[in-house]
């Protein structure tokens, strides 16, 4: 209802803080009426609406009391109410500068007992998403194991191509970058896909260029070639995102089953620029945008069951 306030009607700042007040007071009223013993839920929520209201130090306050209070031997533990709570209270800490005593919380969240399917927008599904890019900064390159297509294409169908018969292995490879650090995520994006597959990056091996540069034979927006001949491989294109869209492709015709590339010439672009989603988000959609080569995405911030209110974590 804040959230809504201030972004959509565009509330004034005291009439969005007297919504505020109104909702302090009423969960305030809410706690005095259930006892010492049975507001511990209501403790938390009153701490998250403090977090969300801008007032930390006290959110941070009411939530420690509230998460130790319910983890004590024989409270009753409502393990949404603790993960919401842990969440704001690892918001309140971040924004102060205690970054370690935030993730520490985060990931608390994300290894507790958990009884039951754990809801999409869950401040717990928030967490353990978070906690596996800690473990592992690329995890959402590689969440979904795409592509699962088998025909060993490029999907969309590419605007120009031509397939041989002849094949080339990728056991050993050799990845070479022009325009473009070696490990910047373009590159560990073909790393991780090609290791997962079971390619091992060695020298001598098949080579595999991605050459970024304004010479590049496709000169449209987000245009990349692909060729593969002769033992060797290239993606080449104009633009970061090109060259994405290449090495998404080169992935796409990858033979898993043999370690195989066909041989082929591949020239592509999106006949839209701006290819995507409305109003829809998940985590972990880094992925799915990916390999169905999606480049923009339209939000509604207001719709609460989606989750989609961002935070500082």
């Amino acid at each position: 209802r804040y959230y809504q306030a201030w972004y959509r009607e565009l509330c004034s700042e005291a009439e969005r803080e007297a919504i505020l007040e109104r909702n302090i007071a009423a969960h305030r009223r809410w706690i005095a009426l259930e006892g010492e013993k049975r507001s511990l839920p209501a403790r938390i929520d009153l701490g998250i609406v403090l977090s969300i209201g801008g007032r930390h130090e006290e959110a941070e306050k009411v939530l420690s009391g509230a998460i130790a209070d319910m983890l004590k031997p024989g409270a009753n533990i409502d393990q949404k109410r603790l993960s919401e709570g842990r969440w704001a209270l690892a918001e309140c800490l971040l924004r102060r500068g205690d970054r370690q005593g935030a993730k520490k919380l985060v990931s608390e969240i994300a290894t507790m007992p958990w009884n039951g399917p754990v809801p999409r927008t869950s401040a717990r599904a928030k967490s353990m998403f978070l906690h596996d890019l800690w473990t592992d900064p690329d995890a959402d390159l590689d969440m979904f194991k795409l592509p699962h297509s088998v025909d060993c294409k490029p999907f969309p169908i590419p605007q120009e191509a031509k397939y041989g018969e002849k094949k080339v292995s990728l056991g050993k490879v050799a990845l070479k970058t022009a325009g473009l650090k070696s490990d910047d995520p373009i590159a560990r994006l073909i790393k991780r896909k090609l290791t997962r597959f079971g390619s091992k990056f060695e020298k001598g091996g098949t080579k595999i260029l991605i050459d970024i540069s304004p010479d590049a034979p496709v000169d449209k927006p987000q245009g990349y070639s692909l060729d593969v001949a002769n033992g060797k491989m290239s993606v080449k294109a104009r633009t970061r995102l090109g060259a994405t869209w290449g090495v998404v492709s080169l992935l796409q015709c990858v033979d898993r089953g043999a370690l195989e590339v066909r041989e082929c010439a591949i020239r592509d672009w999106p006949k839209l620029e701006k290819r995507g989603v409305i109003t829809h988000w998940e985590l972990g959609q880094l992925e799915y945008f990916l390999f169905n080569k999606m480049s923009a995405l339209d939000m509604d911030m207001f719709r609460p069951e989606w989750g989609v209110v961002f935070s500082p974590l």
